[in-house]
């Protein structure tokens, strides 16, 4: 299964929570929604992903404006971290562990699409 984490600039949560879950044996890339991100998310990311995780509401609703075909077809789950960590941070891994964890083979807190037909 191939999961895509997606934070603001791809430098941080998304590339911890990437990390963490290939070394448990998951496909896992990072990326970050905003345009001078390390690695921004592309359409073929989206399309990639089985399962998208955001750090952020407003990282979704930016999937949404870019690519509204992919935000209507894709579960797209978030995981409600700000952005207060740097990469690998000690405090950080328990917390992303701490939201995946319920759903591991993961569920977190899915963010219901709030126009799916829209």
């Amino acid at each position: 299964m191939n999961w895509l984490f997606i934070c603001s600039h791809g430098r941080h949560r998304s590339v911890t929570a990437a990390r963490l879950f290939e070394e448990h044996g998951h496909t896992t890339r990072s990326a970050g929604c905003h345009p001078n991100a390390a690695q921004p998310v592309t359409l073929d990311d989206l399309e990639w992903a089985d399962r998208i995780y955001v750090f952020e509401r407003n990282h979704r609703n930016r999937l949404r404006s870019q690519w509204p075909t992919v935000y209507h077809s894709k579960s797209i789950t978030c995981l409600y971290i700000a952005d207060e960590w740097d990469a690998h941070d000690p405090e950080l891994i328990p917390l992303i562990h701490e939201r995946m964890d319920p759903m591991t083979d993961s569920n977190t807190i899915p963010v219901p699409n709030p126009h799916p037909h829209t």
